[in-house]
């Protein structure tokens, strides 16, 4: 799987890379949860805006409080940054997602088979799935990305440092999500560097 290989820097050994590599485990019922989420807090969101919506819900937490909310693996895409476990989830890839989610998502979402792809959500979310600085964050995203358009977020996001230093489908490095004013960004780095492989989200 793609997420298994985000390694960051040429220069450097392939054993390098591992240790310093910022990875997570995504957890898929969280995943589709947080899809729920959005869906049910936006009418006629599209795919665009679910994982962009995602993205800065993300990085919003990362930034306040030391963790994404999923730890999903997100690509430099054309368009802004994906993150790869929502959108397995979405379009019901098989092959990448498992059995139980598929069935679970297959029967909580609903998404139109027109250009923009609508999300609807056919259940209300479990919230049992966040913590309260989740949805927190969530919203913060939800109402930053909700009226705005395509063009707008892909200007947004194509001002990333993340989404900028990464290869075109490649990993983007949660370090660079960390914004440079942010008083906590050394500490937040070194203790994603030692611990992020066990959270548990």
């Amino acid at each position: 799987r793609q997420r298994q290989m985000c390694i960051r820097d040429s220069s450097i050994s392939i054993k390098e890379k591992e240790m310093v590599n910022i990875m997570f485990r995504v957890n898929p019922e969280k995943a589709l949860e947080a899809i729920i989420y959005i869906a049910s807090k936006v009418d006629h969101v599209d795919k665009y805006h679910t994982v962009k919506t995602m993205f800065f819900a993300d990085k919003q937490h990362l930034n306040k409080y030391a963790r994404p909310i999923l730890g999903d693996t997100y690509i430099k895409m054309e368009n802004g940054p994906v993150p790869s476990a929502v959108l397995d989830i979405i379009n019901l890839k098989e092959d990448r997602i498992s059995f139980d989610i598929y069935v679970k998502a297959k029967a909580a979402l609903s998404v139109s088979n027109d250009k923009k792809q609508y999300i609807t959500a056919n259940r209300a979310p479990n919230l049992a799935e966040f913590s309260e600085t989740d949805i927190e964050c969530l919203d913060y995203a939800i109402n930053f990305c909700k009226k705005k358009s395509f063009d707008e977020l892909q200007n947004i996001t194509h001002e990333e440092e993340a989404w900028k230093k990464a290869s075109i489908n490649g990993c983007m490095d949660y370090e660079l999500m960390i914004d440079d004013d942010n008083p906590n960004k050394e500490d937040i780095i070194q203790d994603l560097l030692e611990d992020s492989q066990w959270l548990a989200f």
